[in-house]
């Protein structure tokens, strides 16, 4: 039995399923253990002259029993094994952030080029990657081969009055993302990186190219689940500009 829990010490990563497989192996102790106290007892009242007696029950038993620490070991290592981050998983929450930022405006969309990547990295945590043009701008031809100042200035604006819609789509994509990821572990990261288009010819004086946010993905879950609240979350989450 000795073995049997230092096995299960060392190939369990999950502390509290290690808990359940450590209750299963007391248990199985202790049954041997009441076994082998009832064999001696009986033994002990079965005169020796009696060359031809049969063994007592408890004995007979306990070759039946014998198996049962291989199956706790099994049993529990099938309860311990950590289920993994798997491909289906980050492909539908990809498609998930592709149709949210299509959606995000019939009138006045956001442009996503490409589709929604996500990798999971063991001990790191789940992220996700996209890149968006905020606004389309007016097209260039030769019979319109430039624009005006303007133009450019009101093209700027109007991306500079987006950012905050897009920071807030970023942070419910991560609150999702960490809901739906329950295999990541608690202590770890939910990342959503955003980069930025922009033409050749614009004006990016104050835009930032590419946007990230991480946040453990605790606390994400336990915001969706109200047990914090939207300035927890919000001082919660680091952000880096490029």
């Amino acid at each position: 039995m000795g073995a049997l829990r230092a096995c299960l010490e060392t190939t369990m990563p999950n502390a509290g399923m290690a808990d359940v497989a450590h209750a299963l192996v007391r248990a199985v102790s202790r049954l041997i253990s009441t076994l082998v106290c009832e064999e001696d007892r009986a033994s002990a009242r079965v005169p020796t002259r009696h060359a031809r007696v049969r063994a007592p029950r408890s004995r007979q038993a306990l070759r039946f029993i014998r198996p049962v620490p291989a199956l706790v070991l099994a049993t529990a290592l099938c309860l311990a094994a950590p289920v993994r981050v798997s491909r289906s998983m980050l492909a539908v929450l990809e498609r998930g952030f592709d149709e949210r930022i299509e959606r995000f405006s019939i009138d006045d969309p956001l442009y996503l080029l490409g589709s929604t990547r996500g990798v999971y990295l063991e001990k790191y945590g789940a992220v996700f990657t996209a890149e968006l043009n905020l606004v389309t701008g007016p097209a260039i031809t030769p019979f319109r081969p430039k624009l005006t100042k303007e133009e450019v200035d009101k093209l700027r604006q109007k991306k500079l009055t987006r950012l905050p819609e897009v920071r807030q789509l970023m942070r419910d994509m991560m609150v999702t993302s960490a809901t739906a990821l329950s295999a990541v572990p608690p202590e770890e990261q939910i990342v959503v990186g955003v980069s930025l288009f922009y033409y050749s010819w614009e004006n990016g004086a104050g835009l930032p190219g590419q946007i990230v946010m991480q946040a453990k993905r605790k606390t994400l879950v336990d915001y969706e689940a109200g047990r914090v609240d939207l300035k927890t979350l919000t001082a919660s989450i680091q952000e880096q500009v490029f």
